[in-house]
């Protein structure tokens, strides 16, 4: 299974890596993963700010979601003389993918794909629901709106996720073992989270 998931992922990466997704010029990547999250058999919605909300049903109802974070824009692609490789075109050498997102932060995209993608046709769906949030961006008060539930109240009724609560929560790229305002993973919340090693 791990061959098949290695596999999938590194498809998928470098899927997303050939589509350019420059910060405010990133919804052709929103499209591309929703598209990807509704053959899965997820509900999908793309807010005007192209943040993605994607839901999959789990088999119990009242078993708890778990939460996945990641965003799908990436930072300019600077000066293409710079570049051992065309930052589009995702290369695969030496087992390394190149392209531009491919760590930051399309490769944590891919792998969840891989992951549900393998479960899914193992017959493993999960009790609870799986919920993915990916932003436009990780910083900015726009990508807030991809979590906001006010914001969510508004949309169409047939793409308005089911909210509720959240039994766990992952982002591919921890950085710290606390959660910081304004650092990558920011979770504007009235709870308090508690990760397991940092007591």
């Amino acid at each position: 299974m791990r061959e098949t998931l290695t596999k999938r992922a590194l498809a998928y990466a470098r899927r997303l890596v050939r589509i350019e997704s420059v910060s405010f010029r990133e919804r052709p990547c929103a499209e591309e993963l929703a598209g990807i999250l509704e053959g899965l058999g997820f509900r999908t919605y793309i807010d005007e700010g192209n943040n993605l909300v994607a839901r999959l049903h789990g088999r119990q109802s009242d078993a708890p979601t778990l939460l996945f974070i990641g965003h799908h824009d990436t930072v300019d692609l600077g000066d293409l003389s710079e570049w051992d490789y065309p930052p589009l075109e995702a290369v695969v050498e030496n087992g390394k993918l190149h392209g531009r997102g491919s760590n930051d932060e399309k490769g944590g995209l891919a792998a969840f794909l891989a992951a549900m993608e393998t479960l899914l046709e193992n017959d493993m769906r999960p009790a609870g629901d799986i919920l993915l949030i990916s932003t436009r961006e990780e910083i900015a008060d726009l990508s807030q709106r991809g979590i906001d539930f006010q914001f969510y109240k508004s949309a169409p009724g047939r793409h308005r996720p089911r909210w509720g609560s959240c039994g766990r929560c992952s982002t591919d790229r921890p950085r710290c073992r606390r959660g910081d305002n304004g650092r990558r993973g920011h979770l504007p919340a009235g709870r308090c989270l508690h990760m397991p090693g940092t007591d």
